[in-house]
């Protein structure tokens, strides 16, 4: 019998050829391993490059919603101020000052609505409650609207970065609902619901295509905004039978 036909010559390669194997196998692991670890790494560092970018692309948007709100109030209603004051103590016909001051009047509360809602004064001592309030009051004259709001907030601390983003989505359903919708009636609602804000957005309007692949700009930034908040939202509407938001936004009551 030849050498290499003896059981214990063969028993021997066969450890080798197995055990060549098995290191073989596992430096394939262990480099799949690493292979697996470094594309986590990298989408990590993906998503947080994407993060910071959306932190920075929303910081910049709020900056220079306070800058033009503060030119707005410092510059603009302080000049028209001064000018309806002028024109109430001149003496000339009293008709056309009446109808220049009211005008005056009018363009001062207008601009303060706008600078109001660029920049919401005393945000971090506001309630959320209250800034949802200051939203939807001014549209009580031409609609119904209703808010219910069932989150005790002297328990839960919502920080000020978390009630203007929030303040920001509604703003912009505010309008799509009444402006491009022709809503008659709105809804908000606002819940806790297991460690997330719940806030449910409902009109009566002309309603939407929610598969539709082209959105508008109010929807891209309430898109953004709510994944600022790592939050999700749905949209639930057929066409001429309004439209509901339902959101879960996270981490609602972190306070630096």
């Amino acid at each position: 019998m030849e050498e290499w036909q003896k059981p214990e010559t063969i028993a021997l390669w066969i450890s080798i050829i197995a055990l060549f194997l098995i290191i073989l196998l596992s430096f394939i692991a262990l480099l799949s391993r690493a292979m697996l670890k470094r594309t986590i790494a990298i989408k990590e560092a993906e998503v947080g490059y994407q993060k910071d970018l959306l932190k920075n692309t929303i910081a910049t948007q709020e900056k220079e919603r306070e800058r033009i709100a503060a030119d707005l109030h410092d510059s603009l209603i302080g000049k028209l101020t001064a000018l309806n004051m002028q024109l109430q103590m001149s003496g000339q016909d009293l008709n056309l000052n009446f109808n220049a001051t009211e005008s005056l009047q009018n363009s001062i509360d207008l601009a303060r609505r706008i600078s109001h809602n660029l920049s919401p004064p005393l945000i971090e001592f506001s309630s959320l409650k209250e800034l949802i309030l200051q939203e939807l009051t001014p549209w009580k004259l031409k609609a119904k609207v209703r808010l219910r709001y069932e989150i005790d907030e002297l328990s839960t601390n919502f920080n000020p970065e978390f009630k203007i983003q929030v303040v920001r989505i509604l703003q912009e359903l505010i309008t799509n609902a009444f402006k491009h919708g022709n809503s008659s009636e709105i809804e908000v609602y606002c819940k806790l619901f297991s460690g997330h804000v719940a806030v449910i957005f409902t009109d009566n309007g002309t309603g939407m295509n929610p598969d539709k692949k082209t959105k508008g700009l109010g929807i891209t930034n309430v898109e953004t905004r709510v994944s600022y908040l790592s939050g999700n939202y749905k949209i639930k509407s057929q066409l001429n039978q309004g439209t509901r938001f339902i959101f879960l936004l996270a981490n609602p009551n972190l306070k630096p």
